[in-house]
Order: C-alpha cells, then structure tokens, then sequence
C-alpha cells in the first residue's frame, strides 16, 4: 500500500543511475541521439555536469557493468562524485541494465538499505 510510506518530496528520494557515462564515451561520436554527441569523453559536458554539487543528503547509487561496450573506456562509468556508491552489476550489456532481474535487484536491495526497510 503506497499510503503507508512516508511523504516525502522527490528531490529527497534516492538516485540510482543504470551504466551512466560519467566520463563520458569515446563512442559518442557515433551517437545516433545529439544526446550522446554531447558525451564525449572528458569532454566539456560530462565535467560541467561533474562540477555541479551534490546534495548531500541525496543517497546515491551508481550501478555499472564490468562488460558495457558503449561506454569506453570502463572508468567512465565510475562516478568520482562525494557522496555516490558504486556498484558494479553481473555481467550485462549496456542496454540489458534496463531488463536483467539481477540488477534489478542490486538496486532494490541498496534502496531498501538506505531506506531502512
């Protein structure tokens, strides 16, 4: 029953990221999106983006997987903020983040940690 946890406003929530580019790509130039044009490795968007702050009462989580294939290189996915735990998942594509039960479940798990419950 959604009624029995307690309100809270959404900038308070817990953030879990699915293989974000953090450091950017070196792929990036072949980004079908413009978004991804934007995500070039060390690139000026991804350190502006790493330049904003970080609320610190935000927990937050970053999943990544050891075999990714569309960022690269593998340390682009490690998220240097203050603040963030990193986690890397069972091995799984990029895309396959969004479908595969196990990481799933390592982000249930984590929010279930951090929440209390």
């Amino acid at each position: 029953d959604l009624h029995s946890f307690p309100t809270r406003r959404s900038s308070d929530l817990p953030t879990v990221t699915l293989g974000a580019p953090f450091g950017g790509s070196k792929l990036s130039p072949f980004a079908f999106q413009s978004l991804g044009r934007y995500l070039q490795y060390d690139g000026e968007t991804v350190r502006r983006l790493a330049a904003l702050p970080h609320p610190g009462h935000v927990r937050a989580l970053a999943l990544y997987s050891p075999v990714d294939g569309l960022v690269l290189p593998g340390d682009a996915l490690l998220c240097s903020a203050p603040g963030w735990v990193e986690k890397e998942t069972a091995p799984v594509s990029h895309v396959s983040m969004l479908y595969a039960e196990s990481v799933f479940e390592d982000a249930r798990q984590w929010m279930r940690e951090v929440s209390g419950n």
